[in-house]
């Protein structure tokens, strides 16, 4: 992830047809207009850039049945309308597990949980069903093996969203989970770490 003061000129110089590009600049767009403190804003960022990437690089290792530009046009056109729901479930993984530092979290966005919750349901655009993945995600890691489960989950959540009549079968749901987790995984540690630096 870069710095967040560069995202936006990224992202403005991008092809909005990039996958989940068009969703993640809706977000940063409202984050950036809305009243956040520069540690809201660094933080809030950094979690919607992370998905972006994150979902390039989950598509990247999986099996396409058509390549080429027009293809990918043409990919792009049918699952626009489910990018969202994929953003917000790779994030809301993300916050999940960035539960283990909720106590550094808050105290750095000098906010209440409850506060700052209602503040990403409102910057990335929640809608019922992405509570549902949440709570899903949140039940999961309270049961037996909860982590795996919830990487299993958003792995074939993010395949089924992004699939778009061009992708080949997964080479294992297994292998899609242990892709998310280490994706995820990554963005936690680098969002820790960059909230540790905040003052």
């Amino acid at each position: 992830m870069q710095y967040y003061g560069d995202l936006l000129r990224r992202l403005q110089k991008e092809s909005t047809t990039g996958v989940g590009m068009y969703f993640v600049k809706k977000c940063l767009l409202r984050i950036k207009q809305s009243r956040l403190s520069e540690n809201e804003t660094r933080f809030f960022m950094m979690c919607a850039v992370s998905a972006n990437d994150g979902l390039q690089k989950f598509l990247e290792q999986q099996q396409w049945e058509h390549t080429g530009f027009w293809q990918q046009r043409l990919y792009f056109s049918r699952v626009k309308s489910q990018v969202p729901m994929a953003v917000k479930a790779y994030i809301s993984c993300l916050l999940v597990l960035l539960g283990s530092q909720k106590k550094l979290l808050l105290k750095k966005l000098q906010l209440s949980e409850a506060e700052m919750l209602q503040k990403w349901e409102y910057l990335f655009y929640y809608e019922a069903a992405d509570k549902v993945h949440f709570n899903r995600f949140m039940q999961a890691v309270t049961e037996k093996d909860g982590l795996l489960h919830v990487f299993t989950t958003l792995g074939e959540v993010l395949f089924t969203q992004l699939q778009g009549k061009c992708l080949g079968p997964p080479v294992s749901l297994t292998a899609n989970g242990e892709l998310a987790q280490r994706l995820v995984s990554e963005d936690a540690y680098i969002v820790t770490c960059r909230l540790k630096e905040m003052k």
